[in-house]
């Protein structure tokens, strides 16, 4: 009766220190896909989301800002082929400008995890290029009528702090997006090495009871055996 219940202790330690160490795996697993999946989640906004958003705005600013140039370059060119140049490139750059919009704007029609910071941005974008817009097209329509001296006080006078500040309103939407991917990275970082550490956390405990299993089962050999005991035969072999 003692023999046998002797057994099932044996067996119920054994048991409980295998059970243990499948729980720790467990865990461990469990709580790897979950940090895996949110730094995943986190990297694939910075790349595939923030990324791209900063993108078309970077090429807002570079249409705004060469359309500014090629404006007042209208105003100063002197000759009708230099004129016309300057005013291809004007459509060619409200072109890519346009271009970018609608991509952006798909964007923000699609997706769930626009801020509300970014959407009141863009709503600023739209318009400060709603009133820019017409100072342009009045602007060739001086130049274009002889009107020069008056096409240059519109350029310098209106047309020209729109253009600042429509840059600045560009300029504050791609420093977002970069405080944005700031967080995102330092979030991610943040897990892995968190991760990392539970890592390293768990497997020294499944060391310790798995240490502690393979003795208790050499305990149990030697004893179960009768006639010679652990401690005598570790004696025995160390002086040996």
């Amino acid at each position: 009766m003692n023999s046998a219940s002797g057994s099932l202790t044996i067996k119920a330690r054994i048991m409980t220190g295998f059970a243990v160490i499948l729980a720790f795996m467990t865990i461990l697993t469990t709580v790897g896909v979950m940090r895996v999946n949110t730094i995943s989640e986190d990297l694939t906004l910075i790349g595939d989301v923030n990324s791209v958003k900063q993108r078309y705005a970077i090429n807002f600013r570079g249409s705004v800002h060469d359309r500014a140039i090629s404006l007042r370059d209208v105003t100063l060119v002197d000759n009708a082929g230099e004129l016309q140049a300057a005013l291809n490139e004007i459509n060619k750059l409200a072109d890519d400008y346009a271009k970018s919009a609608v991509r952006m704007d798909d964007m923000f029609r699609t997706r769930t995890d626009i801020s509300q910071e970014e959407r009141q941005i863009l709503g600023s974008l739209k318009e400060i290029e709603a009133n820019t817009l017409p100072m342009i097209n009045k602007v060739i329509e001086l130049r274009q009528a002889g009107q020069l001296d008056q096409a240059k006080e519109l350029m310098l006078k209106e047309a020209r702090p729109a253009f600042v500040e429509w840059l600045a309103r560009i300029n504050k939407f791609i420093d977002l997006q970069e405080k944005m991917n700031q967080v995102l990275s330092a979030e991610a970082r943040e897990l892995a090495n968190g991760f990392q550490t539970l890592m390293l956390l768990m497997t020294a405990a499944a060391v310790v009871i798995g240490s502690g299993i393979a003795l208790f089962i050499v305990r149990a050999i030697f004893n179960s055996l009768g006639g010679v005991s652990f401690r005598r035969y570790r004696a025995i072999s160390f002086s040996a």
